[in-house]
């Protein structure tokens, strides 16, 4: 073996591990890739919490709307021998009544209710009421308060009363209250009376003949749910923050308990259905 081939076998420590140099590169490099690693974390955590919130909202409006479409599709009015029976004993059963105003705010008489307390005597038949918080005519508990949030909002909520007591036509149902949407922009919900969407119908009244109407269009727009810098430039009241974005929907439910009966008015002659 030569001499520079032993020479090179020679272990020099001075030129063992890493100079001062390489390990403040090592180390920039390795805090580089953590903060490209924090900063992908971070971002999938506030993408996945966003998709949450924005989850949220639509599956609530979308079961309000259900809701909503349900017992509207399942509207019924006492006729016949059944309201004289429901006259004879108002105790037991109040008005056979639809009405509907543009505040906007529903009852109606449903034969979609379904009991949740187990061994509770309750038909399928109840009222129903819809109404758009705040209410100042709503019972205690049913809307929220302004002081309950510091950024007061609308809210669609559907009372309940199985009992079907006797209620006056512009009434608040004291029964079973479920808020559907926390955060509700608008609904508009007009009754078809044979050639045009009305704001307003009530079986109690005599033009409206004790008479369903045939169709209803339901319009609902929610807000979704903004992020937490947006929430707080909104706040804030800062320049240049973006309008809230919505979710519209909206549908046309047929009343089948209206099948058979004449519209309240003759439909235009210019009018068609397309299948």
């Amino acid at each position: 073996m030569t001499s520079y081939a032993k020479n090179k076998m020679k272990k020099n420590p001075a030129e063992a591990g890493f100079t001062l140099i390489e390990i403040i590169i090592a180390i920039g490099i390795l805090a580089s890739l953590s903060l490209y690693a924090v900063r992908a974390l971070t971002n999938q955590i506030e993408t996945r919490n966003k998709l949450q919130l924005s989850n949220e909202v639509t599956h609530a409006a979308h079961a309000a709307m259900m809701r909503l479409a349900e017992d509207l599709r399942h509207a019924y009015i006492l006729t016949g021998n059944e309201e004289q029976a429901a006259k004879s004993n108002s105790d037991v059963i109040g008005r056979p009544m639809f009405v509907l105003n543009n505040t906007p705010r529903l009852m109606l008489m449903t034969q979609a209710h379904q009991s949740l307390i187990a061994n509770r005597a309750e038909s399928n038949l109840a009222y129903a009421q819809y109404i758009v918080c705040p209410d100042l005519s709503a019972p205690s508990g049913v809307c929220r308060q302004a002081s309950d949030s510091a950024t007061p909002t609308k809210q669609l909520v559907r009372i309940v009363d199985p009992s079907l007591k006797k209620v006056a036509d512009d009434a608040v149902l004291d029964g079973v209250s479920q808020v559907l949407v926390n955060d509700l922009k608008e609904l508009k919900l007009l009754a078809w009376n044979g050639q045009d969407f009305l704001p307003e119908w009530n079986t109690e009244r005599s033009d409206f003949g004790k008479k369903l109407p045939k169709m209803v269009k339901i319009e609902l727009s929610v807000f979704m749910t903004d992020d937490a810098l947006t929430k707080q430039a909104r706040a804030e009241n800062l320049a240049d923050v973006p309008d809230r974005r919505s979710l519209n929907l909206s549908t046309i439910v047929y009343l089948m308990y209206s099948a058979g009966q004449a519209d309240l008015k003759e439909p235009k002659a210019d009018l068609s259905w397309v299948p």
